[in-house]
This record gives C-alpha cells, sequence and structure tokens, in this order.
C-alpha cells in the first residue's frame, strides 16, 4: 500500500477518529464512575461514622438506632454501560458494534423491607453473526442471571449431528452458540433478620437470541430450544412466533452478612420449562 494511495488515507482517518473517539468516551465514563464511586464512599463512610459514635455513646442503644440492613448494597453499581467495536481495518475478523447495559437499584420499605430491580439488556450489529468470536456472544442463565438455569444455558442452539464411535449412527443435538442480544431482570424482596441474616424471594427472566421483537412467555415448545434444560437428541422444536421467547423462574433464598461481603444461598425453580429446583450460591461484594 503506498504512502500516497486513498486507501492508505482512508484508513489513517479512520485510525485516527477510532482513537479519538475511545480517548474522548473513556474520558466521560472515567469522570461519571468516579464521580459516583466517590459519593458511595462518603456516604458509606457518614454511616460508619454514626454507627462508631453511638457505640461508643450508647452501646445498649446502637443497635436499634442504626440496625445493620441487608438490603443496603455498601459497594453500589447502579448502572454499568459497555460500549465495544472492531473492524476488519483494525484487523478483526469481523464488522461489529455491541451495547452492554446493566442497572441496579434497591428501595428501602420500611426498616427491615428491602426491594431489588436488576434489568440487563445488549444488543450486537454485526455484519455477519457466523464470524462474531464466541467471547462477544451472549449468554444467560446462571447464579448472577436467570436462576433455575445452569450457567449460561439460555442461549439459540443450532442443530449438529455427531456419530456414534461404536455404532457409526448418526444422533441429533444442539450446541449452544450465544445470540447477538440478551435481555435479563430480577424482581426481588428482602427481610432483614436478626443476627445480620435475611431471607429472599424472587422472580427472574430472560433469555438471549438473535433478534428484537414482541415478548412472549416461553411455553414448551414455544421456545427456539429444545423442552430439555440441556443439549440433547431430540426433535426440531416447532417455529415460534416472531419475537423474544423469555424464559422465566421464581425462588426463595438465605442471606448471610458477612464483614466483606453477603452470601447468598438461592433455590430457584423454572416455570417456563418442566424442569426441577436449582441450587445457587452467591456472593456480594461488600465494604
Amino acid at each position: 500500500m503506498r504512502a500516497n494511495s486513498l486507501a492508505f488515507r482512508l484508513f489513517l482517518s479512520a485510525t485516527a477518529w477510532t482513537v479519538v473517539i475511545l480517548f474522548a468516551t473513556g474520558v466521560v465514563l472515567s469522570s461519571f464512575y468516579r464521580h459516583d464511586v466517590e459519593r458511595a464512599f462518603d456516604r458509606r463512610l457518614g454511616v460508619y461514622l454514626k454507627t462508631l459514635v453511638a457505640d461508643v455513646a450508647s452501646p445498649e442503644e446502637s443497635a436499634e438506632k442504626f440496625p445493620q440492613s441487608l438490603g443496603e448494597p455498601l459497594f453500589e453499581r447502579p448502572f454499568f454501560a459497555e460500549l465495544k467495536a472492531s473492524h476488519h481495518s483494525l484487523g478483526s475478523s469481523s464488522n461489529f458494534v455491541q451495547l452492554h447495559v446493566q442497572a441496579e437499584k434497591v428501595f428501602h420499605m420500611g426498616r427491615k423491607w428491602h426491594l431489588l430491580l436488576r434489568d440487563e439488556a445488549g444488543a450486537t450489529l454485526v455484519s455477519g453473526f457466523s464470524q462474531l468470536p464466541t467471547v462477544y456472544r451472549f449468554f444467560a442463565g446462571g447464579d448472577n442471571s436467570v436462576r433455575g438455569f445452569s450457567y449460561n444455558a439460555l442461549s439459540p442452539l443450532d442443530p449438529a449431528y455427531t456419530t456414534d464411535a461404536r455404532t457409526h449412527l448418526s444422533e441429533l443435538t444442539y450446541i449452544k452458540v450465544g445470540g447477538k442480544d440478551v435481555i435479563t431482570g430480577t424482581v426481588e424482596v428482602i427481610r432483614d433478620l436478626p443476627r445480620n441474616f435475611g431471607v429472599a424471594a424472587f422472580f427472574d427472566y430472560g433469555n438471549a437470541f438473535n433478534r428484537f421483537g414482541t415478548p412472549f412467555i416461553a411455553h414448551g415448545s414455544n421456545c427456539r430450544t429444545p423442552l430439555t434444560l440441556e443439549p440433547a437428541p431430540a426433535p426440531p422444536p416447532a417455529s415460534p412466533p416472531n419475537g423474544l421467547c423469555l424464559e422465566y423462574s421464581v425462588g426463595v433464598g438465605f442471606r448471610v452478612r458477612l464483614p466483606v461481603m453477603t452470601l447468598g444461598v438461592d433455590i430457584a425453580k423454572p416455570l417456563s420449562r418442566s424442569a426441577g429446583p436449582r441450587l445457587h450460591i452467591n456472593f456480594s461484594p461488600k465494604l
């Protein structure tokens, strides 16, 4: 490629604009993140100082005036957004732009009741989905996603045939390939108990898919996946209506607040599929 050629000048221009845009985006996002972290730290520090002063002044009354709350997140990340992009001119194997957004908020309903709302959405524009690396594809299911399903169990599936080494017969299976888009969410009610314990009841929903459309509730063969939770030999699923197939589950959990984290033990059962309950254990970082 000659130094004065049009292609070379276009490549330099695209590279320069990409660097400028990425730098400006990084500066803006880092300033927002720093401001949010500083504000959350100041608020937590004020709570701890009040608690410490109350313990020193009147240990008997401190527990009543400043009770510890399992529903009060000490490490807050109310909003998170991530933008990824790549192009052939930068050496990538595919052209794509991807936006991933997560939001979480705790509402306090009195001294001991709390409402946790969590939502996640992701969308990808890609020239050829087959060329999109698996690491950039979306999956759903697991301890911090749609509970009641195993880790990354919710994903568009592609049919594939495998040959048995002994019988040399072909069997139809389904392979998780990930999706271009994802939607997940949680509605959870938490009740504080004495001695830093708590109980919770929750409703999870979501799925990974390849195109947006009118959402509908998964029920049996309406989904784009077999009826079983794991890929297994099965006839192809019936053609679903155009739109997003939402899986959903309900469950209960037990919370233990430790000095630096909260331990959660949950039991969730899918309602959109015929499957048994599943145990989930997760850790939420706390200051």
